[in-house]
Formats: C-alpha cells, sequence, structure tokens
C-alpha cells in the first residue's frame, strides 16, 4: 500500500499467520480472524500469547500523548494451544492517537517458554469518523468557502 511505508511482503516461507495479506484495512470496531497454519516450521511453539502492536505508535502520538509508550503491544489472547488455528479478534483504534486517522499495525505470537515471536504482515487501523467530526469538517468547510451553513432534518 502506499499509505505505510514499512509494509514489506514476509517471505512465504518465514510466514506463520495466513489469510494475512500485507497492507489489509481493518476500520476501527472490525472484526479480524486471526489464524495460522499449524503445521509452520517457521514457529516451534505449542502455545503462546498473541499481541496487536503498534510499531509506530510513539512516533505517532502528540507530545501529551507519550505518557503511553508502555501500552505497546496489547495482549489479544492468552495461553493459546497451536492447534486451536485461529481466533477472532475486534480490532480497536489506540485511544492515545488523537489527531491520526490511521496507524499501522501487526499481530505478533510469542512462545511463552522461549520468548521468541514471529509477527504478521502489517496492516492499517483506520479510525471511524463520528458525526461531530463530519459536522466539524461542514463547519470548517463552510467559513473558508463563505458559505451559509444548512440545516439537516
Amino acid at each position: 500500500n502506499s499509505i505505510d511505508s514499512g509494509c514489506k511482503e514476509i517471505d512465504r516461507n518465514e510466514r506463520f499467520f495466513v489469510e494475512d495479506a500485507p497492507g489489509q484495512v481493518f476500520y476501527k470496531g472490525m472484526e479480524r480472524f486471526v489464524t495460522w497454519d499449524p503445521d509452520s516450521t517457521s514457529f516451534s511453539a505449542k502455545d503462546f500469547d498473541v499481541y496487536i502492536s503498534f510499531p509506530d505508535l510513539t512516533e505517532r502520538c502528540s507530545e501529551d500523548d507519550r505518557r503511553h509508550r508502555g501500552s505497546n503491544p496489547r495482549l489479544l489472547n492468552a495461553d493459546i494451544a497451536r492447534d486451536s488455528v485461529g481466533f477472532t479478534v475486534m480490532i480497536d483504534f489506540p485511544s492515545e492517537l488523537t489527531q491520526n486517522k490511521w496507524v499501522a499495525a501487526e499481530i505478533i505470537a510469542e512462545d511463552k517458554n522461549s520468548g521468541n515471536k514471529v509477527h504478521s504482515h502489517r496492516f492499517l487501523v483506520c479510525q471511524t469518523w463520528l458525526r461531530t467530526d463530519m459536522e466539524m469538517m461542514y463547519a470548517s468547510f463552510c467559513k473558508m468557502n463563505g458559505v451559509a451553513m444548512e440545516s439537516l432534518d
């Protein structure tokens, strides 16, 4: 994708996660099925924890939000048996990114015993716009263009 310059394709022999195309876009509140190949040789853990990480989080936070550095990565599911093959997670947008509308993310599986990790492809998480956001954009447009605002019922 052209938004995330850090999005690179993982070599097929190093992939653990499946159904994991690089640069996918998920909106806040969407579900993602995280699944892996139980026969993969790239990661040997029998049980593991799965995290979501926002690799660029601290770079993209405003100065006021730098205190949240310790909240990355975030646990999604613990003590997962390799043979379970997958689980569903609701994608959330990091609350500390108050001025941004998208952020790069990746899923990480960590072996509970050795600490070895394997990463998914990077994907984008997009903030959904609320009605108040749209009203502010409309008001700004009207003010910049000298147009009277219309009331919508």
